[in-house]
């Protein structure tokens, strides 16, 4: 702190204001300060202006505030102020903060994560939309929910109608039933009602033959079937209030092989295109039905129509590898190998038998692991099958992908080894320019499939290239 030595007589005087009438006048502060010896103390000194500074600091306090600083102030205090307000001071706003902006996180993603993200931003599994089952009234619930016990046991109940052998049959039950007369009636009761009510729809919008189809009636749609043979209508015409047919409903229903098959040897095509441009087989893949009734559907099916893309842009084989179903994909493509070979399939995974300590999947993985190994054994029967290459290459409609891209980019390894053994092309590029062998050599650190697959895919490729 700098020393100062006041050596003369100093005045403090005050800055006149508009508060001066009512501050009382004061005498002028003389201020003298005798010359201290060099050799004085900095404290002594400072002490000496004590009562200096405090006649500063009570004065300083009298001065008002600024609120009560107005022109009424400077009235005597005598008279009276004015009755009237004065105008209020507009106080300018303080001006707060500056808020900062919200800045998102940066999360660090790698360039494979990103473009593998991209990819299923763009390749969604499309939503399957299944119809519902139509409500049936609280008595035919019951009817259907009945025990087995609690059936009839009549030779009636077990009658059996097909379209082929349908008056025979009828005949040869009547001549060698005990009573002739009463079976006969009997009979000619049941089946006239059928023919009566066969084209009447019910309040649901149904014919009795699609009533029949949703109990799994397997008789009722036997009958059925033998009145349209006999009136002569098409049963393709035969069509719920909402446009459904007979096969469409069996499909969706997943209704038993026995009536799916009826169904199709009756004149049912399975050549229709349906709702969101799905097939039959769409249908019977989306509805996970029963193989046994995918393989009689595949038997009487246009082989052409496996290279139909839905709404979606999906093929069925394509779907069955989005939805992990190896069991169906193993028996679309034996099926097509029975037709196209004269009944001989490929691969007879079915008749070899399995170790039970393996899970079903690991068993198909092995099996089919097995088989890429001896594929120069079978490339002769694989090779230069143009539709059959044609339906194991598709390409769905949005990126181009194949079922082996899906299959190498879920990491489905059993898949995997599924197509390579019918001797998929693992150098098919999609539209982003990627092939499922490229795939996984850019991704293979992060995918889990064994690197024995980058091998098959090689050596399926020095197949097809000759």
């Amino acid at each position: 702190m700098k020393k100062v030595l006041l050596t003369k007589t100093q005045r403090i005087e005050r800055v006149p204001c508009a508060t001066d009438l009512i501050l009382k006048q004061t005498a002028p502060v003389r201020v003298v300060a005798a010359a201290a010896p060099l050799n004085s103390n900095a404290y002594i000194q400072r002490k000496s202006f004590q009562s200096v500074y405090e006649d500063i600091f009570r004065l300083l306090l009298r001065i008002p505030d600024k609120e009560s600083d107005s022109p009424d102030s400077g009235v005597p205090s005598g008279t009276s102020p004015s009755p009237a307000r004065s105008a209020p001071l507009i106080v300018a706003k303080k001006r707060g903060r500056k808020r900062n902006n919200c800045v998102p996180k940066v999360v660090k993603v790698s360039a494979a994560e990103q473009a593998q993200q991209e990819r299923e931003d763009k390749q969604l599994t499309p939503v399957i939309i299944k119809k519902k089952k139509l409500d049936l009234p609280e008595p035919a619930i019951k009817e259907i929910q009945r025990p087995i016990s609690e059936r009839r046991s009549s030779d009636i109940s077990n009658i059996s109608i097909d379209v082929e052998q349908g008056l025979e049959a009828v005949d040869t039950f009547i001549r060698d039933g005990t009573d002739k007369e009463q079976l006969k009636a009997l009979l000619v009761r049941i089946m006239t009602n059928e023919f009566k009510t066969a084209r009447v729809l019910s309040p649901e919008g149904l014919l009795p033959i699609h009533d029949a189809i949703l109990k799994g009636d397997t008789n009722g749609v036997k009958r059925q079937i033998f009145t349209c043979t006999h009136t002569n209508v098409n049963i393709n015409e035969m069509l719920s209030a909402e446009g459904e047919d007979c096969l469409e409903l069996a499909l969706v229903n997943d209704a038993d092989p026995e009536l799916v098959t009826d169904l199709l040897k009756a004149g049912c095509l399975p050549n229709h295109i349906y709702e969101n441009s799905n097939t039959a087989l769409h249908l019977a893949v989306i509805n996970n039905i029963n193989l046994e009734s995918i393989r009689e559907l595949m038997l009487r099916i246009d082989l052409e129509l496996l290279l139909q893309t839905n709404d979606d842009g999906y093929t069925a084989l394509h779907l069955t590898v989005r939805h992990n179903q190896y069991n169906v994909a193993e028996t679309i493509l034996d099926c097509i190998d029975k037709r196209q070979l004269a009944g001989e399939p490929v691969y007879e995974r079915a008749t070899e038998e399995t170790d039970p300590k393996l899970a079903p999947e690991k068993a198909f993985a092995k099996y089919y692991e097995r088989a890429c190994d001896r594929l120069e054994l079978t490339k002769h029967r694989l090779k230069d099958r143009r539709l059959k290459m044609d339906i194991l290459n598709a390409v769905e409609s949005r990126a181009g992908n194949t079922p082996l891209f899906f299959a190498v980019e879920q990491e489905q390894e059993h898949f995997c080894y599924f197509l390579l053994a019918h001797m998929c092309d693992p150098d098919q590029e999609n539209l982003s320019g990627h092939s499922p062998k490229s795939f996984h050599y850019e991704y293979a650190r992060i995918l889990r499939i064994n690197l024995k697959i980058s091998r098959v895919m090689d050596k399926v490729i020095g197949i097809l290239n000759g």
